[in-house]
């Protein structure tokens, strides 16, 4: 639609929501960003590769604001959430091996259990859920 928010969050559950699911929400700003910006967005390139369709955006802030500074904690748990969820966007891809990819997301779920806190374990089984995985 021309614009966006791309928001900074260290909510596990929040980010798979996010990159999962499509949400309509009176405020645009979510409680757990420590930062956003409200941003244009232009395609400037688009093509074919290895059979998945991508397209190139530019985008150029317009309003932005830091809600908390904060030094954020490393997290393995968090990061192993982060991690499944890119490559959970992967499967069925041309361009990926999809076994290969369920291996990677067998890993971070073990991951998540020994490392994740209550956030992270949810944020998992959204995952699960979307991605439809039964790892």
């Amino acid at each position: 639609r021309g614009e966006g928010y791309v928001q900074f969050t260290r909510d596990p559950v929040d980010f798979v929501e996010a990159a999962c699911s499509v949400r309509e929400e009176d405020d645009p700003i979510l409680d757990s960003a420590d930062a956003w910006a409200r941003v244009t967005a232009e395609a400037v390139s688009e093509g074919k590769e290895d059979g998945t369709q991508w397209v190139e955006w530019e985008l150029r802030p317009v309003e932005a604001a830091v809600e908390r500074r904060v030094v954020p904690t490393t997290n393995r748990g968090y990061n192993a959430v982060i991690e499944a969820t890119v490559a959970a966007s992967r499967l069925d891809v041309p361009g990926y091996d999809t076994a290969e990819l369920h291996d990677r997301l067998a890993h971070f779920a073990d991951v998540v259990d020994r490392c994740g806190g209550d956030r992270e374990v949810e944020a998992f089984e959204r995952l699960r859920e979307y991605a439809d995985l039964i790892v």
